[in-house]
């Protein structure tokens, strides 16, 4: 599919302030100080934009009346379909880039068990690594980049105008989605243009298998071919989160309380395990499913099961958002007050958790590899999911930036 390239100016975003340079500077409270940050892409090239988050002041941002839930959710259908064409790939501008290759350093074995400050941003949302580098949107739109060794921070695109509430990688590119602007980006893992891979979409969450970006929007699930393409139906009734793995789809019943595994193809859907609350975050490890609640809970349920399995609750009471597994344990991150969250490791079995980090501003999206543990702490904006309505951001607490931090192990 051919590619439409053009331009993206200040005219499209009354809201933005051209940045005069390749550099950009923000207040780390945690510092005390101003910080500068190198800037990738449309920014080296003078097409960077810092954009304020669209807000909606429209009484259906917030509310969605009975008739019409009651309507849409008796049209949710177990079936594939094509949805309206996507407007061809469009490309944004973003100059030059150079970036050498970086080698990781060695474990240090004398580094102490603190959290390791990786960036600072206006709100970061949602976070990915892979081998070398940590990724993150932010809810100006920007999409992030530093070492998972500290350093480096640099910003790979302005984005598109409108937060991005989930991301994805695969081996050479970073997705995200930005529900408020109807779209799902992407730009290369060392910065440069900007692509619109779908448009007319209202992304909740999500995924890449490398093929294809899978992703709910209020009432179905979505997916789009990576390089482009129209976006066509997997099934009906459904909301984020979402897991996606070799064969299937993992995320709830629009319901928000039953975790359903739906094959890729679509048509083919079990309903694995029904729960008290809705279901916040999921993960999957070792043939099981793992699941965190909104009452705090976490669970695990076979990902195989055929809905004969009841869910083995292994932890409660400890306010857990968000939950990352590996074959070391189960990682949380615990929203309490303003400045009392946690990061927490919680047996297999549910013993005793051990707090990792503690004193965090509302600790949320977490990811691991081998031997760290990376989150993010809020800052001043967080995602707020609605049943029926795309997500927004809305300011919270009263930090000015939010910080993209790390861990060992322990």
């Amino acid at each position: 599919m051919s590619k439409s390239r053009r331009a993206v100016t200040s005219h499209e975003f009354p809201n933005a302030r051209a940045l005069s340079s390749p550099h950009f500077f923000f207040f780390d409270p945690r510092a005390g100080h101003f910080l500068r940050g190198r800037l990738l892409g449309a920014a080296a090239s003078g097409n960077s934009f810092d954009m304020k988050p669209n807000t909606c002041a429209t009484p259906r941002c917030s509310f969605v009346g009975p008739a019409i839930a009651v309507l849409l959710l008796s049209g949710c259908q177990e079936s594939t379909g094509t949805a309206p064409a996507n407007e061809p790939r469009e490309t944004r501008p973003g100059g030059d880039v150079a970036v050498a290759p970086v080698d990781l350093p060695g474990r240090d074995a004398s580094e102490p068990a603190a959290p390791t400050l990786l960036g600072t941003s206006a709100g970061p949302l949602a976070l990915a690594v892979d081998d070398a580098f940590v990724y993150w949107t932010d809810a100006s739109g920007y999409v992030f980049r530093a070492l998972k060794s500290g350093g480096d921070e640099v910003a790979l695109t302005p984005g598109v105008g409108a937060p991005g509430v989930a991301i994805a990688i695969d081996s050479a590119r970073v997705f995200w989605a930005a529900p408020q602007a109807e779209k799902i980006a992407e730009v290369a893992k060392h910065g440069g243009d900007t692509t619109i891979v779908a448009s007319h979409v209202k992304p909740k969450d999500l995924a890449s298998d490398g093929a294809s970006l899978f992703f709910p929007e209020p009432f179905r699930l979505m997916k789009v071919p990576a390089d482009g393409g129209a976006a066509s139906m997997v099934m009906g009734c459904a909301t984020q989160p979402m897991v996606v793995d070799a064969g299937n789809v993992y995320l709830p019943l629009i319901t928000g309380t039953t975790l359903r595994r739906v094959r890729k193809e679509g048509w083919s859907a079990v309903e694995l395990a029904a729960f008290d609350a809705k279901i916040v975050s999921l993960a999957q490890y070792g043939g099981m499913m793992f699941v965190a609640t909104a009452d705090g809970a976490v669970y695990r349920v076979p990902a195989g099961a055929a809905g004969s399995d009841a869910p083995v609750k292994i932890s409660d009471g400890q306010h857990v958002g968000r939950i990352a597994v590996d074959g070391s344990g189960i990682y949380a991150t615990t929203k309490g007050g303003d400045v009392d969250g946690q990061v927490l490791r919680i047996p297999f079995d549910g013993g005793e958790p051990t707090v990792l980090a503690a004193n965090r501003h509302a600790p949320g999206p977490i990811a691991l590899d081998a031997e760290w543990i990376y989150w993010i702490d809020g800052g001043h904006d967080e995602i707020v999911w609605h049943d029926y309505e795309v997500p927004t951001v809305e300011p919270t607490g009263s930090l000015m930036q939010g910080a993209v931090l790390r861990i060992r192990k322990r």
